[in-house]
């Protein structure tokens, strides 16, 4: 993930790459520079997203740091956790909107947010399939997603997508549930 201003990217390292991290199960949230040097390292931590101001926003993983959503400072020296500890489970692909206010990610299978200051912890939809990758619109009005097939256990491939407009309370589909593909190509 490319931070806004094109300095930095943060990701985790591949499990199956032969790579030297020393974390016990999971690799940890990695920075680096333009030069490819690593600049910040944050075990227990993946999921990373960044804002628009380039603070980098994790989700603690529960085995070396609790779970929960936790955004770093300017430097990427400290993450403070921004949930109040209303998250305990595994918040995964957080997307924060374009004006930096919200957090949208997935929780218990559902599509929730909260404001990056901790308020307005809220579900914003649920289904009876599991959801994946929620992203906001450019104007911070509706949520984009993709839906598994709830009768598939290994959860791939995607079967649907969608955009909820939160206000309206209304669901749109953009692929039709025959077809199947995959978010990364």
């Amino acid at each position: 993930m490319i931070s806004p201003d094109g300095q930095k990217v943060a990701f985790v390292p591949d499990p199956n790459m032969d790579a030297p991290f020393d974390s016990d199960e999971w690799y940890p949230t990695l920075v680096a520079d333009r030069q490819g040097n690593i600049i910040a390292r944050f075990d227990g931590y993946s999921e990373p997203t960044w804002t628009p101001d380039n603070r980098l926003l994790v989700s603690g993983r529960g085995d070396t740091a609790p779970f929960g959503l936790y955004l770093s400072d300017a430097d990427l020296q400290t993450l403070t956790r921004i949930d109040n500890e209303q998250i305990k489970g595994f918040a995964e692909h957080p997307d924060v909107d374009n004006q930096g206010r919200r957090v949208a990610f997935i929780y218990n299978q559902e599509i929730w947010a909260i404001n990056l200051d901790g308020t307005n912890f809220e579900v914003l939809y649920r289904d009876p399939s599991p959801l994946s990758y929620p992203v906001w619109s450019p104007d911070g009005k509706a949520i984009a997603f993709l839906a598994y097939s709830a009768t598939d256990p290994d959860r791939t491939p995607f079967k649907s997508m969608f955009i909820y407009d939160i206000a309206k309370q209304n669901l749109h589909t953009l692929t039709i549930q025959s077809e199947q593909f995959y978010p990364q190509g």
